[in-house]
């Protein structure tokens, strides 16, 4: 492998500055780089080739890199809190961190020697689904590196703003549930997140999520209310966030998971923390989605509570409640007890609520996965569009020039003259291929309209007669061909949407 021949935005291989394959311009991003950023094609402990950058957060930033030994990508956070560190560069090789005056310096060991902390006890956790995995740690540059997996897709955020909001009540649930149960594992062994949100959950590929930069958010370079507030998301962060003593705890991620799952089912972010200690406008998840059941829209309530005291205080009473008993935390030795008050909840939530009884939620680990992924090869292979006025006016349209095309083989019959017809005719024909071109995008169009003059084609070839010129004919049966290939083309869509939601 020649790292010279690689691509720096996506780590295949590569000639010239810009890449076919992502179209990243190697000389364009170097151009507008800023000093903070190693440069791309740095290799860090003789084994890491670097390239773009995936994130910069208040403490860190995050390089997509090409690990030279074991041939594959991966992602390598650089511990660099803003507004404490500088880098001094030295030519293409990258360059050292330094920390200006004293103080400052004691705030940026203390930050370094907390991350290293989290790098080995995350490496701990790296069989964990739904926390992201970490593969090796090493210090360069008077810094700390973590070196992660790599993971394709977006943040749940931008997911959220490609597929809409509000979520399937079931869908969040067993979505976000490889998180909160992994979150609850980690809490016993000390470890809390204190940064959870859309921004900082990877929707991935195969349709899992994954939770991100777990331990940056817990990095406290200084006891300032500066430094804290780099490390709030307002909205997602729980009133002891704001002060530099608060207490925070598994509680704290209790309020943050809660307001993700409020995000997701709502459409909206739940106001500041800060902002509902004087007046609690939170509006309730049910009165926001009449779909979202009861039961959780309550447990989603009390888990957002502005008091510690008022909320959940670990991650497994909030499963009992969230959950009803469905699932049950891996490791806990009282995992029965959970499961036992979550069907006892569950019971008293069936009587009480007003909606149908749901189905029971099958686990995480069952087939919906793979139901998923077939779903998404569907809808790939032949992209949904809602049917609307738009499309029936142009079924109608090339209907009509079914008519009229029946009614000209018979000349003696025309109710139009061969002119009005023949423009009749021919926009109709014009309006199909756009009818096609909406519905099949512009690949299936590309594909459709040679067909289309093909047959046109091989009509006039068959019935070739001289009573009309071959031009005039081409127009002639084209409104006719399109009326038969739309009414195929929808027997076809109608079939494709039945089976898109599960019909026979």
């Amino acid at each position: 492998m020649n790292p010279d021949k690689l691509c720096m935005g996506c780590m295949k291989p590569v000639e010239g500055n810009k890449c076919r394959a992502c179209g990243f311009d190697r000389q364009e991003y170097e151009k507008n780089r800023s000093m903070r950023i190693l440069p791309t094609g740095t290799v860090l402990h003789g084994r890491y080739l670097t390239g773009k950058t995936l994130g910069i957060g208040g403490f860190g930033i995050t390089y997509l890199a090409m690990d030279l030994e074991k041939k594959k990508k991966v992602a390598i956070k650089e511990f660099f809190p803003n507004g404490l560190a500088e880098r001094t560069v030295t030519g293409t090789g990258g360059g050292n961190i330094s920390v200006s005056g004293e103080q400052q310096r004691q705030y940026y060991q203390k930050g370094l020697d907390s991350f290293v902390r989290e790098a080995n006890t995350m490496r701990a956790f790296r069989n964990l689904e739904g926390i992201v995995q970490v593969f090796d740690f090493f210090r360069e540059n008077n810094t700390g590196y973590l070196v992660m997996e790599y993971l394709p897709g977006m943040s749940l955020r931008v997911y959220t703003k490609v597929s809409g909001l509000p979520l399937k009540e079931d869908d969040v649930l067993e979505l976000i549930w490889p998180v909160i149960n992994s979150l609850a594992m980690i809490h016993r062994k000390g470890i809390i997140h204190r940064d959870i949100s859309p921004d900082n959950i990877i929707y991935g590929m195969d349709h899992s999520i994954t939770l991100i930069d777990f331990g940056a958010a817990r990095q406290r370079t200084s006891d300032s209310n500066k430094s804290l507030t780099i490390m709030l998301k307002h909205g997602y962060a729980p009133m002891e966030q704001y002060y530099t003593q608060g207490k925070q705890g598994a509680w704290t991620d209790v309020y943050a998971i809660c307001a993700t799952i409020y995000y997701l089912l709502s459409g909206k972010v739940p106001p500041d923390s800060i902002s509902r200690f004087a007046l609690d406008n939170m509006v309730p998840l049910r009165t926001m989605n009449s779909n979202v059941s009861a039961q959780v829209s309550n447990a989603i309530q009390k888990g957002l509570a502005i008091k510690i005291e008022d909320r959940y205080q670990t991650m497994e009473e909030l499963i009992t409640e969230l959950y009803a008993g469905k699932y049950v935390v891996e490791g806990t030795r009282d995992s029965h007890v959970v499961a036992a008050e979550g069907r006892k909840k569950a019971e008293e939530n069936r009587m009480a609520s007003v909606l149908e009884p749901q189905e029971e939620k099958k686990s995480p680990q069952s087939s919906s996965v793979v139901e998923k992924r077939k779903e998404q090869i569907r809808t790939e292979k032949y992209p949904a569009k809602e049917w609307n006025r738009w499309d029936n006016m142009m079924l109608g349209a090339v209907a009509i020039s079914v008519f009229f095309s029946y009614v000209a083989d018979n000349r003696m019959k025309l109710y139009f003259s061969f002119p009005e017809w023949l423009l009749i005719s021919g926009v109709a024909a014009v309006l199909f291929q756009l009818f096609l071109l909406r519905r099949c995008g512009i690949r299936g169009w590309m594909i459709s309209l040679p067909i289309s003059f093909l047959l046109v084609a091989g009509v006039i070839y068959i019935i070739r007669v001289g009573l009309m010129d071959q031009w005039l004919l081409l127009f002639y049966y084209g409104g006719f061909l399109s009326g038969i290939l739309s009414i195929i083309w929808m027997i076809w869509g109608i079939c494709l949407e039945t089976n898109r939601k599960g019909g026979t």
